[in-house]
């Protein structure tokens, strides 16, 4: 995309970019010129690159014709060649994101920082949409279970990621993008956003909640296509309801950290954590295709030590209270939920009661190279959130 800039800063921008238009175009040219059979362990390797060198030198040949004729980005007009050049540099590793909010935002933000071009696929327009696109994003509208909206948005893309809020449509959804992508033939990699409970589950069990079934099913189909796909498999997030909006509650209300979980143990992972492993991946897949990767945070703690950490982070003493499990399921069938999405934090908070979040695993640090943060730091970086 290109921007205007101030006249100075976009002289200066635009003789950066030439001459390292001319280093580029010096190493590709060489590049061509290799020999594939001087190394007979690294023939794919150098076909690779020799492709890469044909794209990269038809793009900068053009922004050279740009530069030399006296345009430069963002200053005056730009040539239209250098312009279509600029445009498939971008599009040779534009991601494609469905929805606005939850992970894929945290995404966004991450691919953002690094120049990732990045487009969503959304239900429809509306103020989150339009400051997506203040950032530089771009934006369609389409639906992950209508095919050829699907296969609209992909077009240009050469990655994606695919990840849903709780719905009874996530295996159609999944089967609707193995089968466009599939189709469409140019993506390099897929990473889909599944759960860690896939993990523990079988192809007949039953303790499991329906959308769990339904990521453990996605997974299968997502393989079976032959995709370039990437598995993340998150535990569940400190963001979720479970461990602000309804602990929030019962802090300001007494002093209590109340959930139904017993003396089970818990190890959740903030949802910025899983969003820096899903960059870290999108920008560059190749070394992470056909891995599956468990996201925990760094302790699996139970409820009166998640307590203690709360403590710790609000500076005010808070004690864990065990509330009956059907207790707990009427108040959470007060709050409105759709059905399926009852059904399955009631089940999550049932496994947890049975000791089945009770994991930790390295995949955060493993892909990012930083570990992820603890339950305190979260908690103490929205003290007024849960203070109120």
């Amino acid at each position: 995309m290109l921007r205007r800039l101030p006249e100075g800063r976009g002289r200066w921008l635009a003789r950066a970019r030439l001459i390292a238009s001319v280093l580029v175009l010096l190493l590709a040219s060489a590049a061509r010129a290799v020999d594939p059979a001087t190394f007979a362990c690294e023939d794919k390797g150098i076909d690779a690159l020799r492709k890469f060198a044909d794209t990269r030198i038809a793009y900068l040949k053009r922004c050279w014709r740009a530069q030399i004729g006296g345009a430069t980005v963002g200053v005056g007009v730009v040539d239209a060649d250098a312009v279509e050049g600029e445009r498939l540099m971008a599009a040779s590793n534009l991601v494609l994101i469905p929805g606005a909010g939850g992970v894929g935002r945290a995404v966004f933000e991450q691919l953002r920082a690094q120049d990732v071009p990045v487009r969503f696929m959304v239900r429809r327009q509306d103020e989150r949409t339009a400051e997506l696109k203040e950032l530089g994003a771009e934006v369609v509208v389409g639906d992950l279970t209508r095919p050829e909206t699907v296969a609209a948005a992909l077009q240009g893309a050469a990655r994606m990621f695919f990840a849903m809020a709780v719905s009874p449509d996530h295996l159609l959804a999944a089967t609707v993008v193995a089968s466009v992508a599939k189709d469409y033939g140019k993506l390099e990699a897929l990473v889909d956003l599944s759960q860690m409970t896939v993990s523990q589950m079988t192809a007949t069990s039953t303790e499991e909640s329906h959308q769990q079934r339904l990521h453990w099913l996605a997974e299968q189909v997502l393989n079976w296509s032959g995709l370039p796909v990437v598995h993340v498999r998150p535990t569940v997030f400190l963001d979720t309801p479970l461990f602000t909006t309804m602990l929030a509650r019962s802090i300001q209300e007494n002093g209590t950290i109340a959930l139904p979980f017993g003396t089970g143990r818990t190890s959740p992972v903030a949802v910025e954590d899983v969003a820096r492993v899903v960059a870290t991946v999108l920008r560059d897949p190749a070394p992470h295709i056909g891995h599956v990767y468990e996201l925990t945070g760094p302790h699996s703690v139970d409820m009166t030590e998640l307590a203690a950490a709360f403590s710790r982070a609000l500076d005010r003493p808070l004690s864990y209270v065990d509330v009956p499990l059907d207790r707990w399921r009427a108040g959470l069938s007060r709050m409105g939920l759709p059905p399926h999405t009852e059904q399955h934090v009631a089940t999550m908070a049932q496994l947890h009661r049975a000791n089945r979040y009770d994991r930790t695993a390295d995949g955060v640090e493993r892909v990012t190279g930083s570990p992820p943060r603890s339950i305190e730091a979260f908690v103490a970086a929205r003290r007024n959130f849960y203070l109120g």
